[in-house]
Formats: C-alpha cells, structure tokens, sequence
C-alpha cells in the first residue's frame, strides 16, 4: 500500500487544563465557542471532564453547573464524561444537572445518544475492613475519641481520617488532644485560603516528621485529598450516599479501617441511594456498578 507516511514530529497536541471554577469564566467559554475562529488549523479533540459525580449530589456546585449549559459542545470531536463512581444507572442524572438532556446508552449504534461503558470490573474497598457502629448521639463523640486513641497507640505513624456530618461535631471533636497530636480541623465555611493554609500545615508537618495529626474535616473538605500512610477513616453521624461513601473510603490507598459511627440516618433531601448499614456493604457496592460474582475483602492487618 502506497500510503503516506506522516512524520510524528509534524503532529503537535496541546493540552489545557482547566479547573470545575474555570466554567464559569467567560474566557473558556469564548474559548470553545468561537474555537475555529481563532484556531483555524488547530483541531479541536477531546474535551474531557472528570468527575463528573460532582455534579448534581452538591448544592454549592450549582454555582459551576449552572454555567456548563453555555459552552458549546458541538464543535467538539468527542466529550468524554469520568467518573469512578457513578455506578451503573446514573449517569443520566448528572448529564441533566450538566444542562445535557439526551438519552444514554450501553450499545455501540449510530445515534444520538450518549453511549456509555461500564470499565469497573470489582468493586472498590476490598482492601479496607468496613464496620458499621450505632450508638446514642451522646455517646458518638467519645466514642470516636476513644477509638482513635486505641488505634494510633498501636500504629504510632499512621494516620486516621475523621469525616463529621456537622460542623459541631467537627468543634468537639477538635477540642480533644489525641494522643499523636493535636487535631486540625476544617468545615466548609472556612474561606478558600485558611482551608489551604491548614491543609499545608498538615502536610508540612509530616514532611518534617513530627508527631502526626489528625484531620478532622467535613465531608466536602475531605474529597480529592490525598494522605500519605492513612491507614484509619471515621465517619461521625453520617451515612453518605453509596458514591459518596466511595470517594471518601477511597482515601484508604493501601490497606485499612474504614468506619461509620451513627446516631440516626438523616432524611434524604437529594433522593439519592444512600448506604443501608443494616445489609452487607459488600453487596450493596456490586449492585450499585452492576457487577456479578463473588467478591471477599482482602483486608490484612499489618
């Protein structure tokens, strides 16, 4: 065949990187819009968004959803939606808070629906003990204190994650002096600049090797953060959302402990699938990615 060869140093690929924020700028916006305009000989790929399970689930992101309607896609080769977890059936309703009303489908056929493929092939947190703990409301605090305690008076380095529902449980909590240190504490009221400035503090603490914290945050802080040798993760009085409980428990990188310590299951206000901690998690999480067969925990304690 007579086909002509293309060089790979004539092909160039530019990449940008633009955060959830970025959205609501009209700078992105004319950006893509006005795309071929601008960048006449430049093709425009791949738009890719993350994530996408933040949409939808989080009233403060309205915000950056409410804005996504205004970039047009249509000029776009292909966008490609991410999310770890989403779970089988619910991608429609994140594209609709994305302003995308179309219809999904899991077969390859020439359309105008959004196709969709399922890339999960376990369930997530098998290397994580899960226990669940109801107790009196006026026991949680102490309870989880004391429990915390135990833990790092055993593992000296590791570190546990506290998850509070309410920013009061996050005040109690912090008032108390672990063992390892004092906590630090952050709740989603905070400015922008002293969540970072602390979350810094946190991290700076561990690269100079003094004596390890405990992060007290509240579920919003807690997303996307990554802690080096976080081994413990406690959710005080909140039963999350399937997806949520995911996101959170995937802090756990290795092996480790991954509680919920609850009073009561607060009302459902978003209509979502929250974690029933009556029935077995593990069954819960296969049928949420629509998954078959067995799947044991392969939790080893060090």
């Amino acid at each position: 065949a007579n086909f002509r060869c293309i060089s790979l140093c004539l092909i160039r690929l530019h990449i940008g990187v633009c955060s959830y924020e970025d959205v609501t700028s009209d700078s992105l916006k004319t950006m893509i819009n006005n795309w071929y305009y601008h960048y006449k000989s430049t093709y425009l790929g791949f738009i890719v968004v993350n994530e996408v399970h933040n949409f939808g689930l989080q009233d403060y992101r309205k915000r950056v959803t409410e804005h996504f309607p205004r970039i047009d896609l249509t000029s776009v080769s292909k966008v490609l939606f991410l999310s770890g977890s989403i779970g089988i059936d619910n991608f429609d309703f994140h594209l609709k808070e994305l302003g995308m009303n179309i219809k999904t489908t899991s077969k390859l056929e020439i359309s105008d629906k959004v196709f969709i493929t399922n890339v999960v092939r376990e369930i997530p947190l098998l290397n994580v003990k899960k226990e669940f703990k109801k107790l009196k409301y006026e026991d949680l605090i102490a309870d989880t204190i004391q429990y915390v305690d135990k833990f790092l008076f055993v593992d000296k380095h590791g570190k546990v994650l506290i998850v509070c529902h309410k920013k009061s449980d996050v005040a109690q909590v912090a008032i108390h002096d672990f063992i390892s240190g004092n906590p630090l504490a952050i709740t989603d009221d905070l400015p922008t600049e002293e969540k970072i400035n602390i979350i810094n503090s946190f991290f700076l603490q561990k690269i100079k090797n003094e004596s390890s914290s405990v992060p007290i945050w509240s579920q919003k802080v807690s997303e996307g953060i990554s802690i080096k040798n976080l081994k413990m993760v406690i959710l005080v009085d909140y039963v999350p959302s399937v997806s949520e409980y995911i996101q959170i428990g995937c802090r756990l990188r290795e092996c480790g402990i991954y509680s919920c310590i609850y009073s009561r299951i607060y009302p459902n206000k978003e209509k979502i699938i929250l974690i029933n901690p009556r029935e077995e998690i593990n069954e819960q999480l296969k049928q949420f990615y629509g998954l078959k067969g067995n799947f044991t925990d392969n939790f080893k304690q060090e």
